[in-house]
This record gives structure tokens, sequence and C-alpha cells, in this order.
């Protein structure tokens, strides 16, 4: 049995943060072992949010064709989507038309809605994010530099590395059209309709992305679960990587004892 992920990152950040966990991930279950083959996808992709969100699903949709899901139900592979932060916001708002032909998503950090609203108090003032993103087009490295600060506390020299060059004309213009799907994406409509299983891991120390919203997600989820790490903020999968690739494993272990691949 193969299994393919595709790995979506969060805002201002390589696709390369998920490269540990991609190389330790191994998933046995109790009746095979898995294959596995990865896909990366960061915000890199475009320069509006049109663009952006096309590139994700054409992703998606590569990945779902490698998998040959034309082909025997029984025979093909397995696909699952590892998402981040914005990239959570956005994998979840593709919609259950094409997001229920994966086998497994995985949550990390994520919220269906960054931004409050009456019916939504779990998310950022929408003033907020319109001053960060001004900060951002004024001053572009030391604005990013605070947000990681925000994340990370002192940011440790491994995350630096990880992030992306927005000293870059054209990935400042990439982060702005995250910043706009950040402000425009709603992903709740659909939720009720996912007829998959989602793994959700966040961290109870979330500056970002707070636990609520993670609480509020998992309400609305058919199929969820809901794992919660007291000593991790917005990125567990950076914080604590190989608590993150145990977790990871037993959770697509799962996926893979799960029965036949639905057709």
């Amino acid at each position: 049995m193969r299994l393919r992920v595709l790995w979506v990152s969060g805002w201002g950040f390589s696709a390369e943060g998920f490269r540990p966990a991609a190389d330790c991930l191994r998933v046995r279950g109790e009746r095979r072992a898995a294959d596995v083959d990865h896909r990366f996808f960061d915000w890199t992709a475009g320069r509006t949010p049109e663009a952006l969100l096309r590139a994700l699903k054409t992703a998606l949709v590569a990945v779902r064709q490698e998998a040959g899901e034309k082909a025997d139900p029984k025979r093909r592979g397995r696909v699952a989507v590892v998402a981040w932060s914005l990239g959570a916001l956005a994998v979840l708002s593709l919609g259950p038309a094409l997001l229920n032909g994966i086998d497994a998503l995985v949550i990390v950090g994520g919220t269906p809605r960054f931004l409050r609203a009456p019916d939504w108090p779990h998310g950022w003032d929408e003033r907020a994010l319109e001053r960060f993103r001004r900060r951002f087009v004024r001053r572009p490295m030391e604005t990013f530099g605070r947000f990681l600060r925000d994340v990370f506390g002192e940011t440790p020299e491994s995350i630096e590395r990880i992030a992306l060059p927005v000293a870059d004309p054209s990935v400042q213009a990439s982060a702005m059209a995250g910043l706009m799907l950040l402000e425009r994406l709603d992903a709740r409509e659909g939720l009720g309709d996912l007829r998959l299983p989602l793994y959700i891991l966040h961290g109870a120390e979330d500056a970002i992305v707070p636990l609520s919203a993670a609480s509020a997600l998992r309400e609305r989820l058919p199929q969820g679960s809901l794992t919660v790490w007291e000593t991790a903020g917005h990125a567990p999968h950076l914080e604590r990587p190989a608590d993150f690739c145990a977790w990871l494993g037993t959770s697509l272990r799962e996926v893979m004892d799960g029965g036949e691949p639905r057709p």
C-alpha cells in the first residue's frame, strides 16, 4: 500500500519546515506497511489570492491522480494532507467535493476562519490584521521578524532557515496574497459534509490561533479528533518534532488500518 502525503505550509514558511517530519515518517499498520511519497506546497505558488488557491487545488488533484483515483478502488493508494495554519484554512476552504476524495486530513494550528465575527469569537480582530498588513508593506523584514518572535519567542536559527525570504519582492507579493486569504476565507459552511477522518493537533499556548478555534472546528466535524499539547504553541511540528512524528505516524497508521480505500 502506497501513501501519498501532501504537506501544506503556513504563512511565511517554506514547505521545507515539514521536511523533518516527512523524513522520519514511517507508517506501519497492523496488516501492511506503507510506502510513503511526499509532495510539498508553500505560499510562493502565486501572487494573488486566487492564484494561490488554484495552485493548491492543482497540487491536491495531482496527488489524488497519482494515487490512481480512477483505478480499481481496492488497489489504489491512499492520500493524506497535512496542513498548518494558513495551509489548514486554505485546504478546508476547498470544500467537501474535493476533500472527500482523500483518506485523511491533518490540521496543525488551524482554524476554519481566521478573523473574528459575530458568530465566531475565536479569531483576530480585522483591524489587527489590517495593521499587520500595512506594517508588512512598509517594513517587511522587520514585521516578519516580529511575527517570528510572536510565534516562537526568541527565534532559533533552525526556524530562520525555513522562513521565506521576504526581502525578495516576489516573495513579498505572495506573502501579501496569503494575508488576503486570511482575511477572506471562511471554511465553516462545508465542515458538516466532510466524510473523512480529520486529526487536529493544537498547542494550548498558541498565540496566533486560539485553542477555542480548534475546539469549535472539532465540534463541527462528523469525523474529527482533537489532540492538545499543553506545552506547545502555534507550530507543534517545529517545537516538538520527535513527538510530532510519533503522533502523525500513529494517526496515519489508523488510516492504513481502516479497511480498503473508499472508491
